[in-house]
């Protein structure tokens, strides 16, 4: 594994590779750097059971915590892998208006993140928590404060000079992000009288310098619910879909397998990718495949109750 850069194990391999091997392959590819993930899920499992089927929101503090502790582990595993910036979408505008997600939704969702093993995670390592979003429109809210309550606490935990961090989105949607952007792009026009670069208008929303996301992962469902950030959207930024919820299907093994996936089967070249000549045996299955496939669609499913699940 010298030439790391060129170098394709098989997929065996690659799922049997330690930790600190797959953390030397992204190191010398220099990619991927970020991963956004969108890792929910609780509804859909607690559903499943008996005395939850009538509930419409599902808060229950141990189930959530479970939830952020899951997602814990997922950025424990993304960050052992190399990876510098995880983010995640974690309450759209959308749940922002649920009924009682004020203060209390909010609060379920960021108070295990202050628990041991979450803390443990941020300082194995060296990691910062920050918040994104429309946070002053969650202000303005009958209990809406909480907000700040929390972004103090992230402040205060956090490292002074982070090696890694975690962006969660709070009041998040695309078009939101979109108008919050463009606002600051002219306010910063009017204060310098210059143009903003994408450098600075990156900075002046997440606060840190964010490269873009090269994955994006949404379980459950095929879409992207306001999660993908303008900003951070570039070419190359690849999409994963794990068909279960994210609190069963982000296990280690999913991870790799996007990972693997990610690192030697995708072409990662801005739109410059030079097709180069294929085999007799690689245009056979090729053909094969395109015409076994040609009336399947991604992201067809069917509604069961109120829950949409994939389905061919």
């Amino acid at each position: 594994m010298k030439d790391k850069v060129n170098y394709t194990p098989n997929f065996e391999s690659f799922m049997a590779m330690s930790r600190k091997d797959v953390q030397e392959v992204v190191k010398e590819r220099g990619l991927p750097k970020c991963v956004a993930i969108m890792l929910d899920g609780t509804r859909r499992v607690l559903k499943l059971e008996p005395e939850y089927r009538d509930d419409k929101w599902l808060y229950y503090e141990n189930d959530i915590k479970g939830l952020i502790y899951k997602s814990m582990d997922v950025t424990d595993t993304f960050f052992d892998f190399g990876i510098n910036t995880v983010i995640g979408p974690l309450a759209s505008i959308g749940n922002i208006n649920r009924k009682s997600f004020i203060p209390d939704g909010l609060d379920r969702l960021l108070s295990p993140l202050l628990d041991e093993y979450p803390t443990s995670v941020l300082k194995k390592h060296n990691a910062s928590i920050s918040l994104y979003g429309d946070l002053d429109y969650v202000k303005k809210l009958a209990g809406g404060d909480i907000i700040e309550k929390y972004k103090k606490i992230f402040r205060e935990i956090s490292p002074k000079s982070p090696s890694k961090n975690i962006f969660l989105g709070v009041a998040f949607s695309t078009d939101t992000e979109t108008d919050i952007i463009a606002e600051q792009a002219i306010n910063y026009f009017k204060k310098t009288g210059n143009m903003p670069t994408h450098q600075v208008l990156v900075e002046n929303y997440f606060g840190f310098n964010v490269p873009p996301i090269d994955i994006f992962i949404r379980t459950n469902e095929v879409k992207l619910s306001g999660g993908m950030t303008p900003l951070l959207t570039q070419h190359d930024t690849q999409l994963y879909f794990p068909v279960s919820p994210g609190i069963l299907s982000m296990n280690e093994s999913v991870i790799r397998k996007i990972m693997y996936d990610y690192l030697f089967s995708r072409v990662l070249s801005h739109g410059m990718h030079e097709h180069s000549s294929i085999t007799d045996d690689e245009t056979s299955e090729i053909r094969d495949f395109y015409m076994a496939q040609k009336e399947s669609v991604l992201g067809v499913g069917k509604s069961v109750g109120d829950i949409w699940i994939h389905k061919q």
